[in-house]
């Protein structure tokens, strides 16, 4: 499976990089927030902007949501912070209208089985974005393959033999999909990135392979768009100090993502397919003024032998290469060549 086609887009060998601008939850619950961040994306030329959707009920016990401290400060920080955004179908609704407006292509990562029919039979998405925590969710997983449309999957705290089940019920199924790298560290350190992974899952699955980036900077993203990768998700923010929510020290502000995909437009330059040629125009012109050229080190008379100690290399390249050297040697000279005349194939006998 060299790509796949999502929203009208081809993704995968061969294609453009495809953008994810994640904004997650970092609209810390307001609307206005949510379409500031769309307008920056659309304006930035970002493939898909994404948002994530949970339904607490059916992602928590009720005795957890009810008592969250039990479970440790870092449980109950998450949770109250959810129950604080946990926003109505009409914002999403919303948002998805305003994304088609800007022409950018909504995603939305369900946590749960209600939010992903939520997602399907009310907007109808294109795709499905399946976060790292719940790609092990099977029933979850089940409910959106029978959707049958594309699927971006990504990999965070998941064992290679976990990702391989969740690779192969995939491909039982015949469901087109990304499979994207990632740590889900926040911000994974760089010694902590393992990008060579993207290699391997190349190799290991067939299949378009994606990374989603939670380190600083652009160097991770850059480094896996030269590894192969086919899409690049990042987080996004306004505000990288707030202090609400747990992505936004992770994420880039929009000078940031800016940055991103100016850096991601000239890396593709770089590594566009090789072509016929090697030599482009301007390293032509170079080539005369810089390259050495075959020369004669003493007089050679007409009808005279070649040979190497008769000859010498210097610039610039107006004759034969020295490269060509075997190929004229022991042949006769045509002319009468001087001391520092280039040498051409005009004055060589090559039938000789």
């Amino acid at each position: 499976m060299s790509y796949i086609t999502i929203g009208g887009q081809n993704i995968g060998d061969g294609f453009p990089c495809a953008l994810i601008c994640e904004i997650g939850i970092n609209h810390n619950g307001s609307i206005t927030s949510a379409k500031q961040m769309v307008d920056i994306a659309a304006a930035l030329g970002i493939d898909f902007i994404k948002f994530q959707k949970r339904d607490l009920n059916a992602l928590y016990r009720k005795q957890d949501l009810l008592n969250p401290n039990l479970k440790g400060q870092g449980f109950a920080t998450i949770v109250d912070w959810l129950k604080k955004i946990d926003m109505p179908d009409d914002f999403y609704y919303d948002l998805y209208e305003y994304c088609t407006d800007k022409g950018i292509k909504f995603l939305c990562s369900p946590f749960d089985i209600p939010s992903a029919r939520f997602l399907e039979h009310e907007l109808n998405v294109c795709a499905y974005k399946i976060g790292s925590p719940v790609m092990s969710d099977i029933f979850l997983l089940k409910e959106i393959i029978s959707y049958n449309k594309p699927i971006i999957i990504s990999t965070g705290m998941h064992r290679i033999d976990e990702i391989d089940q969740v690779v192969n019920l995939l491909k039982k199924n015949n469901s087109q999909f990304i499979l994207m790298h990632c740590i889900s560290n926040y911000p994974t350190k760089f010694p902590d990135l393992k990008l060579r992974y993207i290699t391997m899952f190349k190799e290991r699955y067939d299949v378009p392979i994606g990374f989603s980036s939670h380190s600083y900077g652009v160097v991770a993203s850059i480094a896996a768009l030269t590894l192969g990768a086919c899409m690049i998700e990042h987080h996004f923010t306004l505000d990288r100090t707030s202090p609400d929510g747990p992505d936004h020290r992770s994420s880039f502000e929009g000078l940031g993502l800016k940055a991103l995909v100016e850096r991601i437009k000239r890396i593709e330059q770089a590594l566009k397919p090789i072509g016929e040629a090697k030599v482009n125009m301007g390293e032509l012109v170079n080539k005369e003024l810089l390259v050495k050229s075959l020369v004669a080190k003493t007089e050679i008379r007409r009808g005279e032998e070649i040979t190497e100690d008769k000859l010498t290399a210097k610039v610039y390249g107006y004759g034969m290469s020295p490269l060509m050297l075997d190929s004229i040697l022991y042949k006769r000279a045509k002319v009468d060549i001087f001391k520092d005349d280039f040498i051409t194939e005009s004055m060589i006998d090559i039938d000789d």
